[in-house]
């Protein structure tokens, strides 16, 4: 007699906790990276190189990697998902129209520069020992990602590249054309032949990213087969730490609200512009608005009457205070303001 005796199910490994001290020697050790990164830059480093310096660049040249900004996937909270198009879309405007001349390198850190709160960046996710993190600057890599894309269909020299530990879904990294960066040690060099320019811009759905001059490649080089890479069989794959709930780790971040809005800028209330936002403004939606007695309105009220004494024309005056007014609710706008209603005649400056 015999009897079939059925397995036991287990339950899915997860991967162990990551502990203070291997924070704290991963701080340690990135610190020291760093600082060694930085003398050697000192002596021998690429330099920063000149947005539009009008070099000779052959335009007839050209490749583009285009890359979604919003994931399919749920894999990441939008928050953090909003963060790095915020940071995406401030690197764009520091790296695009830099034109590096022939035989120089390319560094993305030297030409970004780091990404501070201070200047701007706010957190985004970073994947850091299989975890997405909340970091500032997070989100860069899909930059880099696309440099590197498109460095490699235009035919560039790779200087230094770096892949990333583990894969996130939907990136070039499933491709095999990602350079992970980390500030200043992990970076991303090119360099070529001939004087070459960059191009960076957003859309409403995709970074584009567009190499023109350098050494053209004969023909843009195919994507390699898709090869999706996962976690091993049981064990978790990378996870939002906003998300993941294991609140024992001491890198955990409770889950918030995605806090993401619809934000309407206002200059001069026009009542028909008053009137379609009574009639579409929802719950959540955030008025972006400049105080008559602002600092920014009086000075742009001031030097408008300025400008009309002087004999400026009255349609230049008003454009001109605009941009001052505009340039205060710009500065106000932050990584969650995600749609964004503004008058007609708004749209020229923006």
């Amino acid at each position: 007699m015999s009897a079939t005796v059925k397995p036991r199910a287990s339950a899915p490994l997860q991967a162990p906790l990551p502990s203070r001290w291997r924070s704290l020697l991963f701080w340690a050790k990135t610190r020291a990276l760093q600082l060694r990164r930085a003398l050697d830059d000192l002596r021998d480093g690429p330099r920063r190189h000149r947005r539009d310096g009008g070099l000779a660049i052959a335009d007839a040249a050209c490749a583009e990697s285009v890359t979604a900004l919003w994931p399919d996937s749920d894999e990441t909270a939008p928050q953090l998902v909003a963060g790095k198009i915020h940071n995406l879309r401030l690197a764009a405007r520091a790296l695009h129209g830099v034109e590096v001349p022939a035989g120089a390198t390319f560094s993305f850190w030297r030409q970004l520069g780091r990404a501070t709160r201070r200047r701007g960046f706010v957190a985004g996710r970073e994947l850091r020992e299989g975890c997405l993190v909340p970091s500032i600057g997070g989100g860069l890599c899909q930059l880099s990602n696309a440099i590197y894309d498109a460095a490699l269909r235009q035919g560039l020299e790779i200087v230094e590249r770096h892949r990333h530990t583990q894969v996130i879904a939907g990136s070039l990294a499933e491709r095999d054309r990602d350079a992970v960066v980390f500030w200043n040690y992990v970076d991303l060099r090119l360099r070529a032949a001939a004087p070459w320019r960059l191009e960076v811009w957003l859309d409403g759905e995709a970074l584009h990213v567009r190499i023109r001059g350098g050494a053209a490649a004969p023909a843009a080089l195919p994507l390699p087969p898709l090869q999706r890479r996962t976690a091993p069989a049981g064990v978790d794959a990378a996870n939002d730490c906003t998300r993941c709930g294991r609140s024992a780790c001491h890198r955990h971040v409770a889950a918030v609200p995605d806090g993401l809005h619809r934000t309407w800028l206002v200059d001069e209330d026009w009542p028909e512009f008053a009137e379609d936002r009574r009639r579409r403004r929802q719950p959540g939606d955030r008025v972006l608005a400049l105080p008559r007695t602002s600092v920014a309105a009086v000075h742009a009220a001031l030097l408008r009457r300025w400008w009309l004494w002087r004999g400026m024309p009255l349609p230049q005056a008003r454009q001109r205070a605009q941009r001052i007014r505009l340039q205060t609710l710009r500065r106000r706008l932050g990584a969650r303001d995600v749609d964004l209603v503004v008058p007609q005649s708004l749209l020229p400056e923006l």
